[in-house]
This record gives C-alpha cells, sequence and structure tokens, in this order.
C-alpha cells in the first residue's frame, strides 16, 4: 500500500486515522478512528468526514459517532452516560439473540445497584450520568467497597446483607458490560473484577440415576396424551451426548461428527454421534424449528430460547417423580459422571466435555463408586472389565476414541 493519506495509517488490510484530543496543560490523548475499510476511496471519503467534524471529535472524543460507526448511517453525539450504555449493552446482546429474559433482569439488578454506591460513598463518581469513559481502577474499588459491605453485614442496615454467590453473579454481568464497553472502544482497558472466594459453598453436582430415568420414561409413556414420547430419545440424547441445552442448536453436522460452533467455553468442540443420535438431532432441530415458525415462546430468538420446551417439560417431570431439586443441566452433569466412572480417567473426561481446566471436571470424581455401582449398574460391569485390563491397554482406548473425536 503506497499510497497515503493525511493523518491516517494502513495496518493489516485497514485504514486508521489518528486524532489528538487535548486534556489541557499542554497534554494530549491520541484517539485512533477505524476507518472500517480497505478501500482506498472510501477511506478518502471517511478520513474527510472526520477532518469536517474534527472539532466536535476533539471535544466529544468517542461520545461522537462517525457515519459508518451509527446504526442509523449519519454522524451523531451519543453519551456515554451509565443509564444509556447499559441500555445500549442489553440492546445488542437482543438484537445478536445471546440473551435471555432472566439474564437481562441479572443485568438490571447489577446496573441498579451501582447506583446505589453513593448511598454508602457519597463522593463516588457512581450515578447514572457518570461518564464511563473516565472509568478507572478507583470506580472498581467503590464497586468491591459496596459489595463488601453488604457481604459482612450480620443484619439488614441501610443495605439487605448478601451472598458471595449473588455478588459473582453480579461481577459476571459487571465483567461482561466492561468487556462490551472495550469493543465498543467506549474504555481503553478492562478493569478486573475478582470473583468472591471465601465463603462460598462448593456443591457436588448432581445427576440423573438409572432409576430415575426409568421413572422418567414410565411417566411419559404412562401419560400419552401430556407427553410426547419423543421426549424420551430428547433426554438419551442429551445424556449421552454431554451437551448443554443450547448446544445442539448452535453447531454444524459432517456425517456423525457434530461441531459445536459456540459454548459455555466460548470454544468450539466436536462430539461423535451414533447413527440413532444422528436422527434424533435432525428431528429435534426440525421440530424445535417448526415450533419457531408457529410463533411458540415467540417474539424470542429460536436457538436461544426455544429449547427452553425441552428444559422445561424436563423440570416438569422431575416434579411429577419428586425430585424438584433436580434440573435440565444435571443430564450434561449425568453423562461427565458416567464419563469418568467408566474410563476412571479425569484428564480424558475434561478434554471430552469440553472444560478449559482439568480441576472443573475433578469434582465428579468425588462420587463414592459404592453409589456409582447402584446408580449406573450398567456401567458398573463395563468399568471393571475396563479397569481388569494392563494400564497400556485402557490407555489405549482412551486415546483411540480421542483421535477418533479430536482429529
Amino acid at each position: 500500500m503506497n499510497k497515503k493519506l493525511t493523518g491516517c495509517y494502513y495496518k493489516h488490510n485497514n485504514w486508521y486515522r489518528r486524532v489528538s484530543i487535548p486534556l489541557g496543560h499542554n497534554k494530549y490523548q491520541q484517539l485512533t478512528i477505524n476507518l472500517n475499510t480497505k478501500d482506498m476511496e472510501v477511506a478518502e471519503n471517511r478520513n474527510a468526514e472526520i477532518s469536517y467534524h474534527i472539532d466536535i471529535i476533539k471535544i466529544k472524543g468517542r461520545e461522537f459517532e462517525l457515519s459508518w460507526q451509527s446504526p442509523t448511517g449519519k454522524s451523531r453525539v451519543v453519551s456515554n452516560e451509565l443509564s444509556a450504555l447499559t441500555k445500549k449493552f442489553i440492546e445488542d446482546r437482543k438484537l445478536r439473540g445471546i440473551i435471555k429474559d432472566s439474564t437481562i433482569e441479572l443485568y438490571n439488578l447489577a446496573f441498579n445497584q451501582i447506583l446505589e454506591i453513593r448511598t454508602l460513598l457519597p463522593t463516588s463518581d457512581w450515578n447514572k450520568h457518570f461518564n464511563l469513559v473516565k472509568l478507572n481502577n478507583d470506580h472498581i474499588r467503590d464497586i468491591m467497597t459496596y459489595y463488601n459491605h453488604r457481604l459482612n453485614l450480620e443484619k439488614k442496615d441501610v443495605f439487605n446483607p448478601i451472598k458471595p454467590r449473588t455478588v459473582n453473579i453480579r461481577y459476571k454481568c459487571l465483567r461482561a458490560f466492561f468487556r462490551w464497553l472495550h469493543d465498543e472502544e467506549i474504555i481503553t482497558k478492562i478493569p478486573r473484577l475478582d470473583s468472591i472466594t471465601k465463603g462460598i459453598i462448593k456443591k457436588k453436582p448432581s445427576y440423573i440415576s438409572n432409576s430415575l430415568m426409568d421413572n422418567i420414561v414410565s411417566t411419559i409413556n404412562n401419560n400419552p396424551k401430556k407427553y410426547d414420547s419423543f421426549l424420551i430419545d430428547v433426554f438419551y440424547f442429551y445424556r449421552d451426548t454431554g451437551m448443554r441445552l443450547r448446544e445442539p442448536f448452535n453447531c454444524v453436522i459432517d456425517g456423525n461428527i457434530l461441531t459445536i460452533i459456540e459454548s459455555k467455553e466460548n470454544e468450539g468442540r466436536e462430539v461423535e454421534l451414533n447413527n440413532n443420535q444422528v436422527n434424533i438431532y435432525y428431528k429435534l432441530n426440525a421440530l424445535t424449528h417448526q415450533r419457531a415458525k408457529q410463533g411458540a415462546n415467540a417474539p424470542r430468538n429460536y436457538s436461544t430460547h426455544l429449547p427452553n420446551y425441552w428444559s422445561d417439560k424436563f423440570k416438569e417431570l422431575l416434579r411429577e417423580c419428586g425430585r424438584p431439586d433436580l434440573k435440565f443441566h444435571n443430564l450434561r452433569d449425568t453423562f461427565i459422571t458416567r464419563t469418568w466412572y467408566t474410563t476412571g480417567d479425569i484428564h480424558f473426561t475434561s478434554v471430552l466435555v469440553g472444560h478449559k481446566k482439568v480441576e472443573m471436571t475433578r469434582k465428579y470424581s468425588q462420587f463414592k463408586p459404592s453409589q456409582l455401582k447402584i446408580d449406573f449398574p450398567d456401567i458398573y460391569k463395563n468399568r471393571e472389565v475396563l479397569l481388569a485390563e494392563t494400564q497400556v491397554k485402557r490407555e489405549e482406548k482412551v486415546n483411540r476414541l480421542f483421535t477418533q473425536i479430536y482429529n
């Protein structure tokens, strides 16, 4: 790229423009504006637009949106205030179909509690008009001070006491918001907000025993007017593949290899299906898509919300079987537990289910073998045979399965 544009530079097949923002006292901040094009002619036009608005850009900085940055296609001043950006963040999530109604409630709780900080810290900058461009470590410390105060309450004062797990949920929401602010180039650095570990009681995961699955199947078969028999296939599909609720709807399939595009860990992984599971996969997607066309659960997004139908049915059946404490995700917990119980290999199990760290999987190895023998008698016999083999042969089997799935 030999051509030059005044104040611009070309990098990684894209044009950028630098603008010096005066801060006072002979200090300046460099603002880099992405022209979002590699085309020279388009870049010239966008550079000219920046030059035309340069005075207001030097005053407003990133609060000024250029035509190619704005959803309206027109240059305009936008607000970087907390109240405006929290709304924009949620709207962006809705448009991309990656947010549930229940998650919106969690975000709003976190955002509303930020506004409570000044009740505890009157000098804090946090309020609905706070300009998030100015976000720094002092503001993060205010958040942590507020939540630490509520964590240590023995009884109600101005606030209610709060549990560590609830604080971590609020922190998770705020971290997602801060990452979005960084992606939108509103802040230049993602602030650190560590989860609370003290006071967190780590519970063992729960699984669905064979006897409980049998009860669920019997309940479905005994109530044909209330429950479609295909529910049995769906529940066993999830139990025997270890997929999360929405993963079969965010994937591509080639033969019997299903590649999950997006998962909880934001990393894809492959799942090998048998022929029966392939047929169930196609029928599951077809029925869910059909419900979308019919307007079921409208106006919710298809891949994000309509799978809740299968989850809701499972929870309804759990209640009928006297286990309201369990949930749909326990089918995945069951797959992980059964895989570890079968192989005895925690590292292989961790890779198979897509955990980033083996520590995430290790909790599934805490169950007593005597209890697993009772709950999964179908595995017990196979496991005894597997563990009776030499270590070399066992490793060969595990490595062969690993190669089939991941190579």
